[in-house]
Formats: C-alpha cells, sequence, structure tokens
C-alpha cells in the first residue's frame, strides 16, 4: 500500500524549566509557545513523500512480560506490586474465547465471578458501521472487569493479581480465555513551557523577546513571531526550511493526536482541523455517520466518553501545534506541517485520553484514528514500568497499522535503556521518537 505523509514533530522537553512532581509533568495551560530545543522528545520530519508499505504483522516474540500460561507471569506481576504498586490498576483484561454456549459478555462476566471481580464492560467498544471490521480483528471479544474497591484498597497492586491468579486456578474459567492481563498505568512523555502565561505575543502587545536572534524573512519561510524571533530554533535540527522548500503540510493529510486534547479556542489552533464531514449536525446528539461517536465533529474524548476535547492540561495543545499550528498566519509559532501562503497544513484529529475525569480510551483512540481516515496517529505516551505491555492495545495498535496508519510513538525523555513500551516495538509500520539535542 502506498501512503503519503507529513511533516510530523513530537513535544520538547526543557529540563528544570517544567514543574515535575515524582517524575512526572504537572501540566498548565500555556500559549503554543516551543521552547528552544535541549531534550526534544522527538522529532519526525519527513518530506511529504510516498512510502511502500507490505503488509505486515507483528511478531508475538514474548519480548515483554510473559504469556499468562507461563509459570513467571504471576512472580513477575507481584515483583512490580511490591517495587511500584501504583503502576498496576484496578482491574483486569480479557479476551474470550469464541463460544457457542453464550455469548462474549456472558462469558466474560462468568470469568469475573470466578475471578471475584465487579462489573464487565468491553474495552473496545461497539463501532456502528466499522463493527463488521472489528469483530474480523477480534476486538469484540476483549473485555475489562473492575477489582472490587474494598479489596483493592487494602491491596492495591495485589488485589489485581489475585483476581488473575483465582482465574488461572480455576479450570473452567482459563478455559475461557484467550489472553488475560492486569492494566497498567501510563503516562504522558514529554511536558509544555509554564513561560509566557498570557496572550502578548498573539494581541500585538510587545514581542517580549529581548536579545534573541532573529530570523530573515524568506518566501519559504513563515510569518509566525515565535518562529521568525528564533524561539523555535529546535526546528534547525531537522533542516526545516529545506523540508519547507518542498511542503509545509497538505489537508488532505489527518494526523491523529492522541494525548490530552486541545485548547480549541486557541488562536493558533482553528484552520488545520479535520473535521469530520458525516456528522451533518455537532450537536443533535445524534450518531449522524454511524461510526459509534456522537457528534464527533473534530474527534473525541475517549477518556470522558464527550466531545469536550480538551482534557487534563495543555501537553495535546503543544503537541497539536508543534505538528500543524495554523503557520504563516502572523500569530504565535509555527506548525510543522502547518501551511504558508495562505495554504492550509495537515488536518489535526483529535482523540483524548488523558480526561478530566478520567485517563483511559487509549485502545478506542488508536482504532477510532484508523477507522476514520487517520494516516499518522502520533502518541507521546507510555507505561509507568518498562518491561509490561498490554495485548489489547497491541491488538489496536495492529489494527491501526493494518489499516495503513504510520502509528508513532514517544521513546521518553529520561536517557534510559529499558524497554518502555509502547515505544520499543519493532514493527517497521512504527515510528519511535527520541530525545534530539541541538546548540
Amino acid at each position: 500500500r502506498v501512503l503519503v505523509f507529513c511533516v510530523v514533530a513530537c513535544c520538547p522537553k526543557g529540563g528544570s524549566r517544567y514543574p515535575r512532581v515524582g517524575g512526572d509533568a504537572v501540566y498548565q495551560p500555556t500559549p503554543l509557545k516551543m521552547r528552544p530545543l535541549r531534550g526534544l522528545t522527538g522529532i519526525l520530519a519527513a518530506l511529504v513523500v510516498s512510502v511502500a508499505f507490505a503488509e505486515v504483522h507483528r511478531p508475538r516474540d514474548g519480548r515483554r512480560l510473559p504469556h499468562h500460561s507461563d509459570h513467571e507471569f504471576v512472580p513477575k506481576l507481584r515483583t512490580l506490586a511490591e517495587q511500584h504498586p501504583g503502576h498496576i490498576l484496578n482491574h483486569i483484561i480479557i479476551k474470550v474465547k469464541e463460544s457457542d454456549a453464550r455469548t462474549h459478555h456472558e462469558t466474560a462476566n462468568l470469568i469475573a465471578s470466578r475471578a471475584g471481580a465487579g462489573r464487565v464492560r468491553r474495552v473496545f467498544r461497539h463501532g456502528g458501521k466499522h463493527e463488521p471490521k472489528h469483530e474480523a480483528a477480534g476486538l469484540h471479544r476483549w473485555y475489562k472487569a473492575e477489582v472490587h474497591e474494598t479489596a483493592f484498597a487494602s491491596r492495591k497492586a495485589h488485589a489485581t493479581i489475585d483476581s488473575l491468579e483465582r482465574v488461572l486456578n480455576h479450570s473452567e474459567a482459563v478455559g475461557m480465555v484467550e489472553h488475560i492481563e492486569a492494566a497498567f498505568a501510563i503516562r504522558a512523555i514529554g511536558s509544555t513551557a509554564t513561560a509566557g502565561n498570557n496572550h502578548k505575543n498573539y494581541n500585538g502587545n510587545g514581542d517580549g523577546k529581548g536579545g534573541v536572534r532573529r530570523r530573515a524573512a524568506s518566501s519559504s519561510t513563515p510569518n509566525d513571531p515565535y518562529y521568525t524571533d528564533g524561539d523555535q530554533a529546535h526546528y534547525d535540527a531537522v533542516g526545516i526550511d529545506q523540508a519547507w522548500g518542498i511542503t509545509a503540510g497538505d489537508s488532505s493529510v489527518i494526523v491523529q493526536v492522541i494525548d490530552s486534547g486541545i485548547d480549541e479556542d486557541h488562536p493558533d489552533l482553528q484552520i488545520n482541523k479535520w473535521v469530520n464531514t458525516g456528522e451533518t449536525d455537532c450537536s443533535d446528539g445524534v450518531d449522524n455517520d454511524n461510526n459509534g461517536y456522537i457528534d464527533d465533529c473534530y474527534g473525541y474524548n475517549h477518556a470522558d466518553d464527550s466531545t469536550s476535547l480538551l482534557g487534563d492540561g495543555s501537553h495535546g495543545t503543544h503537541c497539536a501545534g508543534t505538528i500543524a499550528a495554523d503557520s504563516d498566519n502572523g500569530l504565535g509559532v509555527a506548525g510543522v506541517a502547518g501551511g504558508m501562503d495562505g495554504v492550509a497544513g495537515a488536518s489535526l484529529m483529535v482523540s483524548t485520553v488523558f480526561g478530566n475525569d478520567d485517563t483511559a480510551g487509549f485502545e478506542d483512540a488508536l482504532v477510532y484514528g484508523a477507522d476514520n481516515g487517520a494516516h499518522i496517529s502520533s502518541n507521546s505516551w507510555g507505561y509507568t514500568s518498562k518491561d509490561v505491555f498490554s495485548d489489547s492495545t497491541q491488538e489496536a495498535i495492529d489494527y491501526a497499522a493494518d489499516a495503513g496508519v504510520i502509528v508513532v510513538f514517544a521513546a521518553g525523555n529520561d536517557a534510559s535503556t529499558g524497554n518502555w513500551y509502547p515505544g520499543p516495538d519493532p514493527d517497521p509500520t512504527l515510528g519511535t521518537l527520541g530525545p534530539t539535542s541541538a546548540t
């Protein structure tokens, strides 16, 4: 298959200038100000080119935690629970086997009862018109079951592992299971700048740049003040001026950003929006295009099950702005693929997984992008422990890659040599972005 893709960049991390608590970023709403590069999460800078892909299926090579049938499965989870109890969540994830005797939901409920777990729900929501494809990929057989609140309150991660062990030790229940695993915590990778908490660079009240060098005007470079004043010097590391000489983005290229959503009112994120033309009315409470989502005109908040796209913090806004902020408009920053000379840039599809009420929906988001035409899926997130990964997430990535989506994950900013999934996946349809530095 041949896929045309655009220049994409991920988000910078600026060392001590970004507030951190316990090693994780604290996100604060800010303008789309990109800091000079001193530890970039990563930049994938590819000109709009044609890339041929063979049909690829990811190998199941046992490189992560062992399969549940392996004798090391539970002991390794126990070790993780002792070292990092907050890295295992309060539910188990099950892929049920096909059965003629009962429905998938009935099977999942029976397994959950044997596990001593509570409410059961699907991992992947019903896909509307896309459901036959989901069923062909086996996505409809994935369920999650909540560990009882009282048990989790007293035993934390061990309560989740207790539920797994009950299933593995129950001959009837384990015979219904194709795969079972604990749910692992996920974090955003990177941070956003806290400087510039006003819009003076957008409303004309001075540039506040001091002695920062200015770029010479050029017909092939945008006029956005943060770029022309040299405050996006990290773009030099990938030769962005040469890339813009070929293309500055194309609205026919859809880039999905799976993150904390975007500030929908941001003045630099008004043009380069993906629009779901199948939703004929954005507020009628009807799934007009039968894609499984109601009123998803510009994307969806999978974490909070909402069409309000701004989730917890500004990390997603920052990433979306790096990829395709409205460029050459005399405001704020230049996006890598934000357009130029009045021509729109790449179209941003927003999938919110770090929500205001929950952190969830990663699998659904990957599938949503594939079902709704994304060419590239940008993912600045990963697990909080190395060497752990969810097979339900793996199947979502497989589904997207098999649909022709280039799935890009951040490698991290912490100079660690461990396998921090999903970044280390060896499949050639995946890109992994690591830190780049420039002086």
